[in-house]
């Protein structure tokens, strides 16, 4: 804690110098495993970083990247648009350096183009993409030719948007699904005919800012880390059927918003909120939840004062860790409208390195915060949050702009 009060006022001058900062983390393994390297610089020669030719996933922030088989920038060359890449398709196993496309001479794609990757989906006949399986890059209008008519009950969307629809030939019943993991289909679950990329011709776009229609859920498990037996809310729920005789859930996945999670029925006792992600332990509150509803339910109480559970941080609406709590777990979140934006006094962070910014996507006034209570926040800050990730586990600033 003393350590990064020392060095906060070099962590402010670094972050307040730009509006956004431009980052990128590459992974060894697809779906963002394995050994890692990242920074917010040029890095011109992954060999001298003991990378060359490794990475296999991506994640970009805050602005796009040039990535380059060559090193030096030079030979074939794209860019990577912010987002999240659990695989680089043609690209993996063949980076050698890398740049954000502000870097002066950066062989900008034309405007419009934000990525060579291709977009992809896969379905799976089970949810928890489990059973056979049917996947590509291009239009599927027809999936009876592909003996999976009406099967499709999870699916992965990685590169880029899709329009899936209850029609084949992408008529009737339509919506689209954002790049993400999609465990269960919920209402779409056994209904999809068809399916393609949304830059295809006349895909029936969702208006702007409209990622799914799939509902919210929450996925309780009997153990920690998922395992053992497993049920799923989309509904407000006072008191959860069946747990007579029986432990609560030890872990949990959260889905389509943040959720309100309680140790007593009717929503009472301690309750504590959960933003969308994985909890592979649900803290303090483990083996004892009895209700659950979304956190922005119509019918909801103003929450009581809670403390976030199997997360890395937590905000409060007022000062000194008071008020309504909001646990972020993960890898935190680029927006908090409509969840917690625009309301934090003060946080904890209970692991790793953390940024937050007033704007969403990690832009505007930027502060980074190690581990520790943090029972007032900087005027630049408090009550502007609207955007905060994980940036390391260890302290991120040395002699080198990059992280592990």
């Amino acid at each position: 804690m003393n350590r990064l009060i020392k060095h906060i006022g070099f962590c402010a001058a670094m972050l307040a110098g730009s509006t956004a900062m431009a980052g990128i983390t590459f992974y060894e393994a697809e779906n963002f495993g394995g050994r890692q390297i990242g920074g917010s610089e040029a890095m011109p020669n992954f060999r001298a970083l003991d990378f060359n030719d490794r990475a296999r996933s991506a994640i970009v922030d805050g602005s796009s990247w040039e990535v380059c088989v060559g090193t030096n920038f030079d030979n074939k060359c794209t860019v990577l648009a912010p987002g999240r890449y659990p695989t680089l398709g043609e690209w993996s196993r063949t980076i050698s350096s890398a740049r954000p496309v502000s870097s002066p001479q950066a062989n900008l794609q034309p405007p419009g183009v934000v990525s060579t990757l291709p977009g992809r989906v896969t379905f799976y006949e089970a949810e928890n993409f489990g059973g056979r399986q049917i996947g590509g890059s291009e239009a599927m209008p027809n999936f009876r030719a592909l003996d999976f008519n009406d099967r499709a009950r999870s699916a992965i969307v990685d590169g880029g948007s899709w329009e899936v629809c209850v029609g084949t030939n992408f008529d009737s019943k339509c919506t689209v699904l954002a790049p993400g993991r999609y465990p269960t289909l919920g209402e779409w679950s056994r209904t999809i005919s068809s399916a393609r990329p949304v830059s295809s011709p006349q895909a029936n776009l969702q208006p702007p800012g409209v990622v799914s229609t799939l509902p919210g859920r929450v996925t309780f498990y009997d153990s920690e880390n998922f395992g053992g037996r497993h049920f799923a809310i989309q509904q407000p729920s006072g008191r959860f059927e069946g747990m007579r005789g029986r432990d609560g859930p030890q872990s949990a996945i959260v889905e389509g918003g943040a959720w309100e999670i309680c140790v007593d029925a009717d929503f009472r006792g301690d309750c504590r909120v959960f933003a969308p992600g994985r909890y592979p332990t649900l803290g303090g509150l483990g083996g004892r939840v009895m209700s659950a509803r979304p956190a922005n339910d119509s019918g909801s109480e103003p929450p009581r004062r809670r403390v976030g559970a199997g997360a890395s941080a937590i905000l409060y609406s007022g000062q000194n860790l008071s008020g309504r709590a909001f646990a972020l777990g993960g890898q935190g979140s680029g927006n908090l409208d409509g969840t917690f934006n625009d309301r934090a006094s003060s946080l904890r962070v209970e692991s790793g390195y953390w940024i937050f910014c007033s704007d969403a996507n990690f832009q505007g006034e930027c502060r980074t915060f190690g581990p520790g209570e943090y029972r007032n926040l900087p005027p630049e800050l408090d009550n502007r949050i609207s955007s905060g990730r994980r940036i390391s586990n260890d302290y991120p600033y040395t002699d080198q702009p990059r992280w592990r």
